[in-house]
């Protein structure tokens, strides 16, 4: 799921919502429609058991609805998603669960990254810092403006964002740029 997330650029809780209902032929591979987001929120039900409850919504920004194609690592990922989680009590329909068939919560994902990073000897990471990675990848691999609100659409952000957020400057390249005048 890890390696998943950062083949995908996904969201923690679009992560979490992701169902095999999601899942889309798309040329010769697959692909993911990013419909919902997982959320635990606090319980307000009159009848309330429990301090907080799942809820799945739509995304909060419309640009959030997309389709993500899978490159060869997602797709292995996927591949043993599907074959190693046990049905979600929650929703039959969710790729995640707990051994107990649980939704798992962003802090879960977060634990796990953690642990990875400690038995890796790496620093520590945050989950939102695989969706950086990936959008910084994507973005340094573009040529122009239309691949770049190609980037924007499969990370579900506007243009803006993409610029704002994941166009890092390289000092290399600006040396290149000055040393081309004179040659």
């Amino acid at each position: 799921m890890i390696v998943f997330l950062l083949n995908t650029g996904l969201r923690g809780g679009e992560m979490l919502a992701l169902g095999k209902d999601c899942i889309i032929p798309y040329n010769d591979r697959h692909a993911i429609n990013i419909k919902y987001t997982l959320s635990r929120v606090k319980n307000r039900d009159e009848d309330a058991k429990t301090k907080t409850k799942l809820v799945l919504t739509k995304p909060k920004y419309p640009n959030s609805v997309r389709t993500v194609p899978l490159n060869k690592e997602a797709e292995i990922c996927l591949q043993y998603m599907l074959s190693t989680y046990k049905p979600n009590h929650f929703n039959n329909n969710l790729l995640l669960s707990t051994q107990n068939g649980i939704c798992p919560t962003i802090q879960n994902l977060r634990n796990t990254l953690l642990k990875i990073c400690k038995r890796a000897k790496i620093p520590e990471y945050s989950l939102h810092a695989l969706r950086h990675t990936f959008a910084t990848n994507i973005v340094r691999k573009t040529n122009n403006m239309g691949e770049l609100q190609d980037a924007a659409e499969l990370l579900g952000d506007s243009f803006d964002v993409i610029i704002k957020t994941y166009f890092h400057t390289d000092n290399e390249k600006k040396m290149e740029l000055v040393d081309a005048l004179t040659s």
